[in-house]
Parts: structure tokens; sequence; C-alpha cells
């Protein structure tokens, strides 16, 4: 009886785990398409690739025209190559996007095939991954640059395990270097990775550590000179300004572990309890490992991850993608975790049960109705609508939020607010004898009243430089561009939708 129970929960397991991989590649290649954003940052990556195309610094001083996210370069200029083959629009970026998130899907599920040698596990590993795309946002396909960072991070720790040597360590040193130069919190995982090598084995530390460092090193310098110090600016001095939200300390450890991963840590803190007190020789690696053990190195590696979510997520500002590098090393861990469960078991078919009911669970806790992750036809029509409505303007306009909207109806994009906060966030930082910020603030102002646009878009008009009370002396407010409350939000993200048209005075 209990053995038929196993059976049957080990296939609708593996059912329920192939439909979430399923959902999200139709998911995404739906999406792929759908010409707005998907989410309201969307448009200004965009903009950072046609910046890039057009042969402009991307680091320089913050103006009305153009203001960098404070992210390194690296998905911007594989997107600005994939927008050479492609074209000018969502479609290229978000495709290396989709493509970078089945790499890590493919990633994990050789990572967890590659240790324990088993298929179940690790097409369960990939499963979770994909399983957890709406809990970390939906953002696996948007134009954004959180799933090359993943593949870069994946790529580093299949290649220190697989390889084991110092081919592998170099590559791993290397693929570690371009995730930091997509997003700079992969410095948590570098030194996670380090620590591990360190305590295991040291010459292969001080190979890793010297590749990694000279090579970083090499292309900082670089970009710096480049920028003439605005990388530096952007990429270090900024982020080093963002709040902390004290009350997100604890709550992150309650939103994002005990309420959606709390069956996955259960497995992985009853193979842990397995391993050390009830059968410390149980689980050792069939092979020698030069490198150390299996499972402390997951172990160390899936806390970088944690710690690597964690210290983004405290910020205000932060979103649930975020959470992206959490996920995987849970995936990971508790993939190989719940195989070992399963050998211990043996002939116990009650234990199996109960494992794969945990297992199931988990899968359950992560549920979500994808068809709320699509735009609908209305959202496609009011869209087409805003464009219409940018390109019968006689000027440019200045679209605060969605600068892309413009080029998308043949007029010049200008810098996304986003980027702009940050810059004006930052007021009490100088660099190169001034403070940007004060720079950046006059230079919209001037801009404003010296009427240089026919319009302005904004979603809201609050927030230094676009608050209603200064637009409003040089601009006439026309009204709301959408008379549904529903219309044109993006699926996504912050929910916010080009809202209010100011008509410059005559």
């Amino acid at each position: 009886m209990l053995s038929k129970l196993g059976d049957y929960l080990k296939w609708t397991t593996l059912t329920v785990a192939g439909l979430y991989l399923i959902a999200y590649i139709v998911l995404a290649v739906i999406r792929l398409s759908y010409p707005f954003e998907l989410e309201w940052i969307e448009g200004a990556a965009v903009d950072h690739c046609r910046w890039l195309l057009a042969g402009n610094e991307l680091y320089s001083l913050p103006t009305t025209d153009f203001v960098a996210l404070n992210y390194p370069p690296f998905y911007y200029y594989v997107a600005a190559l994939a927008m050479k083959l492609f074209g000018i629009g969502f479609f290229a970026p978000r495709l290396v996007s989709f493509i970078s998130s089945l790499a890590c899907f493919f990633l994990i599920y050789a990572i967890v095939k590659y240790e324990t040698k088993k298929f179940i596990p690790a097409f369960l590993s990939a499963s979770m991954y994909a399983a957890a795309y709406k809990f970390t946002g939906a953002w696996y396909d948007l134009a954004r640059a959180d799933s090359l960072q993943m593949l870069l991070i994946l790529f580093s720790v299949y290649s220190v395990r697989r390889l084991k040597d110092i081919k592998g360590l170099i590559i791993a040193a290397l693929a570690l270097v371009l995730a930091f130069y997509t997003k700079q919190s992969t410095i948590i995982i570098v030194i996670a990775l380090g620590g591990y090598l360190l305590f295991y084995h040291r010459k292969a530390f001080i190979t890793y550590s010297l590749f990694w460092l000279s090579i970083t090193a090499g292309i900082m310098l670089f970009l710096i000179l480049k920028s003439d110090g605005w990388y530096y600016y952007y990429t270090f001095l900024i982020p080093g300004q963002h709040e902390v939200a004290k009350s997100f300390i604890i709550s992150f450890w309650f939103d994002s572990f005990l309420k959606w991963l709390s069956p996955a840590l259960i497995i992985i803190a009853a193979h842990s309890i397995f391993r050390s007190i009830i059968s410390p020789d149980y689980s050792k690696v069939e092979d020698p490992d030069p490198i150390g053990d299996e499972f402390a190195f997951y172990t160390m590696l899936s806390g970088g991850l944690v710690l690597m979510a964690f210290v983004v997520m405290i910020h205000p500002v932060a979103y649930l993608n975020n959470l992206m590098p959490l996920v995987a090393g849970i995936s990971i861990l508790s993939g190989i975790a719940f195989w070992r469960l399963i050998i211990a078991a043996g002939n116990s078919h009650q234990w199996a049960v109960i494992i794969w009911i945990v297992m199931l669970l988990q899968f359950g806790q992560l549920f979500y109705f994808p068809h709320y992750q699509i735009p609908s036809q209305n959202d496609r029509k009011a869209g087409e609508r805003l464009i219409s409505l940018i390109k019968g303007i006689d000027g440019p306009v200045f679209v605060c939020d969605h600068g892309f909207y413009s080029v998308m109806a043949n007029k010049a994009s200008f810098a996304h607010r986003m980027a702009v906060k940050d810059v004006l966030d930052a007021k009490s930082v100088e660099f190169k004898g001034i403070r940007p910020s004060d720079i950046l603030k006059n230079d919209i102002i001037d801009d404003i009243r010296s009427k240089r646009f026919a319009a302005i878009i904004m979603d809201f008009a609050h927030g230094e430089p676009y608050d209603d009370e200064l637009v409003s002396q040089y601009y006439d407010f026309k009204g709301d561009i959408f008379g549904s409350p529903k219309q044109f939000f993006p699926v996504t993200g912050m929910q916010t939708r080009p809202q209010l048209i100011y008509v410059a005075k005559k």
C-alpha cells in the first residue's frame, strides 16, 4: 500500500514539476514579442542599449538627456549586440534573458545530476527554480540583467564542481568576473566560493583569488579611465547611499523563507541532521574530491546566495527579482538533500512517502496563475493609443518614467525617473569637485522652465524635480491619459503607467 502511494506521489510530483517548466517557457515565448513594457524599467534598459549603439559613453555627467542606472555594463553590451541582430526594441534584451533563464535551468539540472548521478533530483531542482518564477517577480525573461547574472554564477559553480582542476577554477573566476560586471551583488558569491576554497584547498584559493582580482581590477581600471571616473560614481558611490529598511532585516526571513520555501528548508534541515547526527559517515562523495566535501560546498554556496538576496532586499526600493539567487541556491541544495534522504530511506516506504509529500508541498506552495503574467489585448491597444498620442504632438515629449515610448513615436528619449531619483537621492555625494545631484536637478528644472519639451508625460506629479507646482507654472495640465483605472499597468514590478499629460503654455 505504502509502496503504491510512494509511486503515486513520485509521478504526481514529477508531473507538477514538469508543468511549471512548460508554463514558464510558454509564458516567456508569449511575452517576448509584447511591444510595451512588462516592467516599468525595461524601457530604460532598451535606452541604455540604444545609447551604446549610438557610440555614447554609458557613464558620464548626468543630464536631462541621459542618466545611467547604477548597474555595471555587461548586460547592456550583450543586449546591444542582440539588438544589432534583431532590431531596436524589447525583443532582443528579453531574448538574452530568456536564453539565460533556460541555461540556468540546464545548469541547475547539470549540477544536481553530477552530484547525485540521477535524473529525478536534477529535474526537480531545475523545476523548482522554474516554479519560483512568480515568487521572484516573474522576472526571468524581462529586459533586465538578473537572469544573465544567474547564468554566469551557476556556470562558475558547475565549472568548479565538474572540472575540479586549475582549468575549472580559472573558468569559474572568469564567469564570476562577468557576473560582477553584470550586477555588483555577485561579490558575495565571489567571497563565499573563495572562503570555501580557503578552508578546503589553499592552493586552489590562491589561483582563484589572483585570477579574479587581477581581471576584475584590470576591467575596473579600464571602465574608470574610459568614463573619466563616472563609472565609479554610478556603480559604487550611488549604491552606497541607498537606505536600509530595518524592518526588512527581520521580515526578509519570514516573507522570503518560511512563507514560500519552508518545505525545501525542511528537506535540507532533515538531511543535515541525518548526515551529522544520525549517520555521520553517510553520503560521502563516491570519488575522492580534491576540493573538499560536496554538501559543505553547496551549503556554503547556498548561504552566499541567500546572503546575496538579503543584502539587496533590505533596501526599500528592492523588488522580488533579488530573490532569484536565494531560490537557485535552495533549489540545488534541496534537490541534493532530497535524493540523499530517499537513498537513506531505503526500503522504508513510510519515510519515502513523507519525503515525497514534503517535496510536493514545496511545488504547491509556489503555485500561481500563469495568465496573470500576460498583458491583455486592452493593454496592447492602450499602448498603441499612447504612442499615437505622443506621435501627434509637435515637438519633443518628455516621458519621464518610460523614455523608450518616445522613441517608439519617432522622437528623442530622455533620462528615466528611476535613474534620476538615484542621483538626486545621493545629495551628499561630491564627485570631481561638484555635486552631480545639483547639476542634474538644475538641468531638468532649466529645461522645464525654458519649455524645451512640447509636452511632459508623468506617471505621478510628485518628487523633485517633477512636482506639479513647478511643472504647472510652464505647462498646462491636460488630464489623465487613460480612462480605465486598470489599463496598461505592467504585469510585474511597480504598478505605474504614463498617466498625466502637460502641454507647454503658449
